[in-house]
């Protein structure tokens, strides 16, 4: 009879077991990529990928850069916190008033841990959200790689129950800033506003500040704005349900916001919580460009320009450039604090707002000039 060595025989159980143990997870706990670009790693410390100035490393040859390395580094680099991460585990270790909490709607800068058992593979897997697609999570990650290539802007299918996923807050209850100087950190006149975007649940904004927003976290905020008036809506994403409040004409929620397009989402919003808009085109004076602002937006950038909401810079107010994440939340905090602006008009044809706590715009304060894009 022919024997098998032992380690052969060993292997052969160690498979057996593994085989079975695979068997019996559900279905559902294997994780589904949607998509997933690879670039071919041509050395060691190959930089695959980057999110807010860290990078992802790939070695072509020798020691491994594991994936629960990349966490505590993006930490380090983009906060000055020092991570440890094990098993699901994360804990911060130099600053009491930080702390991980798992979240069903994880943001840019969240991280997402999935344990062997939960993957239905033989290994768990770290990694930090990129962008949250509404039914999907584009995520940034290392130790990702496929014959020679690493793995980039890999989407996954989410909800999922292969992964959990964790965000960083505060005990006390503050913004949680970026080091100075890291591609991460918020203006200063933006800072006012993020902290109480994040005081008023309007949106927990922890990076990326400086990046363009998107229609589905532009909508979030108008949604929870409304949320206080009691005003909600059915949907799966904060876009189908923008949607169905009449807030928005599309449920796409991967493509930017213009300038333009977000005075019209924002006077919406402020007509939802009871403002009596008069769309008054007087006040569109101000601006020299005022024949690039589309038909359907005109109304929208008068009344809030009238009630000091948004402005231009020097002299225009650049319809189609592209909203950032900070100027977006500046926007929605003005809208949450003046609901119902009552806006007037004089002989002169200059403009008055009701509301008192109306105040000028820092100067880089929603002028910054971003690339162009027509509306659509």
């Amino acid at each position: 009879m022919f024997h098998r060595p032992r380690y052969q025989r060993l292997a052969a159980a160690v498979g057996g077991v593994l085989l079975t143990a695979a068997l019996a997870l559900p279905a559902a706990a294997a994780e589904v990529t949607l998509d997933c670009t690879y670039v071919p790693i041509t050395g060691n410390e190959f930089v695959a990928d980057t999110m807010n100035g860290v990078p992802a490393y790939y070695n072509l040859t020798g020691p491994t850069y594991y994936c629960a390395e990349l966490i505590p580094r993006y930490f380090a680099e983009v906060y000055g916190l020092e991570i440890h991460c094990s098993e699901g585990s994360l804990t911060v270790l130099n600053n009491d008033d930080y702390y991980f909490v798992k979240t069903d709607n994880p943001q840019p800068g969240d991280v997402l841990y999935g344990s062997a058992a939960a993957r239905g593979k033989g290994y768990s897997h770290w990694a930090i959200v990129k962008e949250n697609n509404g039914d999907s999570l584009t995520l940034f990650e290392q130790n990702w790689s496929w014959n020679g290539q690493a793995g980039i802007d890999r989407v996954l299918e989410f909800p999922t129950t292969a992964y959990e996923c964790y965000t960083l807050v505060s005990r006390s209850g503050q913004v949680i800033q970026p080091v100075e100087g890291s591609v991460a950190a918020v203006s200063a006149w933006a800072q006012p506003y993020i902290q109480q975007a994040a005081e008023a649940g309007i949106a927990d904004l922890k990076t990326d500040f400086g990046s363009t927003v998107d229609r589905e976290t532009f909508c979030q905020m108008a949604v929870n704005i409304l949320a206080n008036y009691g005003l909600t809506a059915e949907g799966d994403t904060a876009c189908e349900q923008a949607a169905a409040l009449g807030l928005v004409d599309t449920t796409d929620g991967t493509s930017a916001i213009s300038r333009q397009e977000a005075a019209v989402i924002a006077s919406r919003v402020l007509e939802a919580a009871g403002a009596d808009l008069t769309g008054n085109t007087t006040a569109l004076s101000v601006y020299t460009d005022v024949d690039d602002i589309a038909d359907w937006a005109v109304e929208s950038v008068a009344d809030l320009t009238a009630c000091g909401l948004f402005s231009g810079n020097n002299g225009c107010f650049n319809p189609t450039d592209l909203l950032t994440n900070e100027q977006a939340v500046a926007l929605m905090v003005r809208v949450y604090d003046n609901p119902t602006p009552a806006v007037t008009y004089n002989a002169a044809g200059t403009t008055a707002c009701a509301a008192e706590s109306v105040v000028a715009m820092a100067a880089g304060d929603m002028m910054l000039s971003r690339t162009l894009r027509s509306a659509n």
